[in-house]
């Protein structure tokens, strides 16, 4: 049985809240940048598939969290699944036929500074949440687990200095099943979503380009509302994704997007070709910027791709001489198929 530890309704007394003096408001809330919340998905015996976040993390019933499987040294993207029961350290996703969790797999969920609010203000949403769940209860009892306790005080002090670094990509906030190492594993993946997330923003189709998992995936972890910088901000490319609008599907039966589809169609069976003795998810990478380039028009398209490569999640790709002279070979074989 895990020790049980009084929690005071009206505060944590082993953290002092931080006041104005100490943070500006206005910072909070039109600066700072996103968080990463990563858990993992567990399965009792006899017993639906479960998630190790929950209410104490801010994950609350209705949230839509990406879900993501490790496949060898990489992760591929599942789809999405919505949040139907949360519980103080972990919550109950909806069953899905068409997601089909497994034990492991890891859960992507994303706010801003914004939406987080201050760590008193994290606190104090949760503890209202908690009498609210329990207000038909005869009595509610105000102890918490130490898991619990320790998530709301690591989040108090995470928060103040997230604010006062006022990164694009502020913190993190990790169950106890991903550790310091297995989220920097995690790291390149990120980093690639918010890439891809710029790719959709500039006008690639990504459902139609690597699939709808990965479209789903992107929309769920840009933040709404996205969050704002001050103006003597310098934003950073891999955060723009963030602030940048879903554009709008292009009509279906207009000659553009005929045009564009048979560009996708086309640049699939070139990559497939080209690239048959990769990973399929290094494929997907390679025609996310083969439909991006033309767009961005980059002056040098080797360190371009370079760039690129080393923002995805396999940034040992950029500077592998192979992987650099299939994109070249793809590239010349799309652009003499579109008689250039």
């Amino acid at each position: 049985m895990r020790r049980l530890i009084l929690f005071l309704i009206f505060g944590l007394t082993a953290v002092p809240a931080f006041g104005q003096s100490e943070i500006d408001s206005d910072r909070v809330r039109n600066g700072g940048g996103i968080i990463w919340y990563v858990g993992t998905v567990g399965v009792h015996a006899g017993k639906r598939p479960h998630i190790d976040l929950g209410d104490v993390h801010g994950i609350l019933e209705g949230d839509t969290l990406a879900v993501f499987r490790a496949v060898e040294l990489h992760y591929r993207p599942i789809g999405t699944i919505e949040v139907e029961e949360a519980n103080v350290t972990w919550s109950v996703p909806k069953a899905s036929s068409l997601v089909q969790i497994q034990e492991g797999d890891r859960v992507v969920a994303i706010r801003t500074l914004r939406q987080l609010g201050t760590g008193e203000e994290h606190r104090e949403n949760f503890q209202r949440r908690q009498l609210v769940r329990h207000a038909n209860r005869n009595s509610y009892s105000t102890l918490l687990d130490d898991e619990a306790i320790s998530v709301l005080i690591d989040i108090e002090e995470k928060q103040a200095r997230w604010v006062k670094e006022l990164k694009p990509i502020a913190g993190r906030i990790r169950a106890t099943s991903v550790s310091p190492n297995d989220f920097k594993h995690m790291q390149p993946l990120l980093n690639q979503v918010l890439r891809f997330q710029q790719f959709r923003a500039i006008g690639v189709p990504v459902d139609k380009c690597i699939g709808s998992e990965w479209d789903s995936v992107l929309t769920t972890l840009t933040p709404d509302p996205a969050e704002s910088f001050s103006k003597s901000h310098t934003k950073k490319p891999e955060v723009a994704a963030a602030e940048e609008q879903k554009p709008a599907p292009a009509d279906e039966a207009s000659p553009a997007s005929k045009e564009n589809d048979a560009k996708i169609e086309t640049i699939h069976q070139i990559v497939n070709s080209v690239m048959f003795d990769y990973e399929q998810e290094e494929r997907k990478v390679a025609m996310m910027l083969c439909a991006a380039i033309d767009i961005e028009n980059p002056k040098n398209e080797t360190s371009w791709i370079m760039a690129q490569l080393n923002r995805s999640q396999f940034p040992d790709l950029a500077d592998d001489e192979e992987m650099l002279e299939s994109m070249e070979q793809i590239l010349k074989d799309l652009r003499a198929s579109q008689g250039q």
